[in-house]
């Protein structure tokens, strides 16, 4: 960890004077721990420059002299949280990791982001690290749900993820996208679920499309997640959680004969299951209203 860390102790350089970066000794090396030390200094400055406000620091306008901040959705929003955990575990100042604490707060509505391929970005660089330095309950499952976004923007044919929302026909894929594929192996191995692993490698089965439904429904995005549903459905006809599944988004949008439909299918592969018949139950009676 600390040989990785001199490489972020360079970037620092761009923050922090050379003379307060370079340690003074007869060959020039560069003194790690004041560096860090040095960059802690300098967040906790940048976190005193936000006064608690839900902003991100982004840049410095040099001709406005001024700090140039973010929202939550910018690409970057997950860096500044990440390297306060990053420098909280080589330092072991309690303020970084508070001030990380409180921007994870700020980041968490993006676990539902499908607008974007940086979701990765955004939340594997501040939630990983903060699971792994300071974990909390809670950071898992959001990770979990930002993965599941991320999947939602794959393509079976062309077999990569969509990195800009361009022109219908514009499928843009750039260089960014390998980043986001370490979440998508951090979630398959936490969650024993290899779709997220097949996805990385641009293999689909049933499983993603249940997947991406799920992001989808998530994000009341229904017609696509029927859509997927039924994807899924072709590809295992015989599931009856896919089916079971596809009656229950049916139901959310009122589309209550077709959630019969496919809630009868359900029971038909498991007629012990009494929760699809309280399910079509529910259907009749909203029918006969």
């Amino acid at each position: 960890m600390r040989i990785s860390i001199i490489v972020f102790g360079a970037v620092m350089a761009c923050f922090l004077s050379v003379g307060n970066l370079w340690a003074a000794t007869s060959k020039g090396k560069v003194d790690v721990d004041k560096a860090l030390e040095n960059a802690g200094r300098q967040y906790l400055f940048m976190r005193d420059e936000l006064k608690g406000t839900d902003l991100f620091p982004k840049t410095y306008d040099t001709k406005k002299q001024k700090p140039e901040n973010s929202s939550s959705k910018w690409w970057c929003s997950g860096f500044y949280p990440g390297t306060l955990f990053y420098l909280y575990e080589e330092t072991g100042n309690k303020e970084l990791c508070a001030e990380g604490e409180r921007m994870l707060k700020l980041l968490e509505p993006e676990q539902y982001n499908v607008s974007t391929h940086d979701v990765g970005f955004m939340l594997y660089c501040s939630y990983g690290n903060a699971n792994r330095t300071s974990p909390k309950p809670g950071y898992k499952d959001i990770m979990v749900n930002g993965a599941r976004s991320l999947i939602s923007r794959f393509s079976p044919i062309v077999g990569c993820i969509k990195s800009h929302n361009r022109k219908p026909n514009d499928y843009g894929v750039i260089i960014d996208n390998m980043m986001n594929l370490e979440l998508l192996f951090w979630a398959a191995e936490v969650t024993g679920d290899n779709t997220f692993y097949d996805i990385a490698k641009g293999n689909v089965n049933a499983q993603f499309y249940y997947q991406r439904e799920q992001a989808e429904v998530q994000c009341r995005m229904f017609q696509q997640a029927i859509d997927d549903i039924n994807r899924a459905i072709e590809l295992e006809p015989n599931s009856f959680a896919l089916w079971a599944e596809k009656g229950s988004v049916h139901m959310r949008v009122s589309q209550f004969n077709d959630a019969i439909v496919a809630l009868e299918k359900a029971k038909t592969l498991d007629p012990k299951d009494s929760s699809i018949y309280r399910m079509i139950g529910y259907c009749q009676i909203q029918l006969k209203n």
